[in-house]
């Protein structure tokens, strides 16, 4: 609530009033006690002529206050007009309804694509074998071919080596088995520069040793001997080197095959686990000739019984098949077992046909046929072997037999 100026002033005024009231007389240092002191005035008195009249201690005469004017009455406030009533908003016209959208028409079906005709298988290539890096033909694959050489003539005298290399040369020769019982240790010279002279016409050599009897345990001793002296041999030539040692050892045909079919082949057995200790340090090939019938022949050792042409491959790096047979139906039959197996193991298998004469069957030789039909029949075989992995060409034997063969 406010009050005006002039109210506030008469609130403080009578508050003065009111508390000099409350002062005491007594009290000299009140300012509102002004009497004097009259006890040396002898006139002073009650009476005394021309003394204002006596007034009560401690008051000053207070006059009255003027009157205070009424306070204008104020206005009453002009009363606010009420605003004018807003007018309501104009109705919204409904939107004019959007037509549906035509309907699209189906697209026309689309007609199914000729359907392509499968391309044409495309002949798989021939498998290539990496090049000598001499620059020579491989020496092992379908294309490979090889021979036996029985006679240590051939190495010894410079005729008969010169015949021998133009005939390898005239039938496509890579590989020569020369038998080197002999020559190891009596004719390491010569046995030298025909390997030499072979190696600058990109044949192989394999030192070749056979006699049936060294299957048999009491014949171990001998071939193992002669083994480590061709391994020296061969280690102390400062030159080309043989790439393997050959051996042919036919143990059915001595009579301990007869009685004890499955001792004589396991004594065959533990020979080649020493022949493989002897000859694999060295990095020669270890080769080994085996008929085509071990397949049928099963044989128990170490308590598994399994035929022994896989015996075999478990212990050389290559079998030469002796699948002597004059037709190439024959021929791959008979090889089909062997080359499975051998895949398995990582061993290799050469087809080997015979061309000695005078041998009964005549089925088993092309001595009849003639080199003609040979060739004719090795190369149906080689076509059917092309792409495996453990075909590793021919051996013809043999060499002389080879050479002599008619047309």
């Amino acid at each position: 609530m406010h009050f005006p100026r002039w109210f506030l002033a008469l609130g403080l005024f009578v508050a003065a009033c009111d508390a000099a009231e409350l002062s005491s007389p007594d009290d000299p240092s009140s300012p509102l006690i002004l009497s004097e002191d009259t006890s040396d005035d002898p006139t002073a008195g009650d009476d005394a002529p021309g003394a204002e009249p006596a007034r009560e201690p401690g008051r000053w005469p207070v006059a009255d206050p003027e009157p205070v004017a009424d306070p204008e009455p104020v206005a009453d406030p002009e009363p606010v007009a009420d605003p004018e009533p807003v007018a309501d908003p104009e109705p919204v016209a409904d939107p004019e309804p959007v037509a549906d959208p035509e309907p699209v028409a189906d697209p026309e079906p689309v007609a199914d694509p000729e359907p392509v005709a499968d391309p044409e298988p495309v002949a798989e290539p021939e498998p290539v074998t990496e090049p000598d890096p001499d620059g020579c033909p491989p020496a092992s694959g379908p294309g490979a071919r090889g021979t036996w050489v029985w006679q240590r003539s051939t190495v010894t005298d410079t005729a008969e080596r010169a015949a021998f290399f133009a005939f390898a040369a005239e039938r496509d020769l890579r590989t020569a088995y020369i038998d080197s019982q002999w020559l190891v240790d009596n004719a390491a010279g010569p046995l030298t520069e025909f390997i030499a002279e072979a190696h600058a016409r990109c044949i192989d050599v394999e030192l070749l040793f056979g006699y049936s009897r060294w299957a048999l345990t009491e014949g171990h001793a001998e071939i193992l001997g002669l083994t480590h002296r061709a391994v020296a041999f061969a280690a102390s030539i400062d030159g080309p080197r043989p790439a393997g040692v050959h051996f042919d050892i036919e143990p059915y045909t001595t009579p301990e095959w007869g009685a004890d079919e499955n001792g004589t082949a396991n004594e065959l057995l533990d020979l080649f686990e020493r022949l493989q200790d002897v000859v694999a340090p060295s990095g020669l090939r270890l080769s080994a000739d085996v008929p085509f019938w071990y397949d049928g022949r099963f044989v128990e050792r170490d308590g598994e019984t399994r035929p022994l042409s896989e015996w075999m491959a478990d212990r050389v790096d290559r079998l030469v098949l002796m699948d002597y047979r004059d037709t190439a139906a024959q021929i791959i039959s008979l090889a089909d077992t062997e080359l499975s197996y051998a895949a398995r193991v990582q061993a290799e298998v050469v087809i080997g046909v015979e061309t000695i004469c005078g041998l009964e069957p005549t089925t088993i030789t092309f001595c009849e046929e003639g080199a003609a039909v040979l060739e004719a029949q090795v190369a149906q075989v080689r076509a059917h072997f092309a792409d495996h992995p453990a075909f590793a060409g021919f051996a013809i034997h043999s060499y002389r037999h080879f050479q002599a063969l008619r047309p």
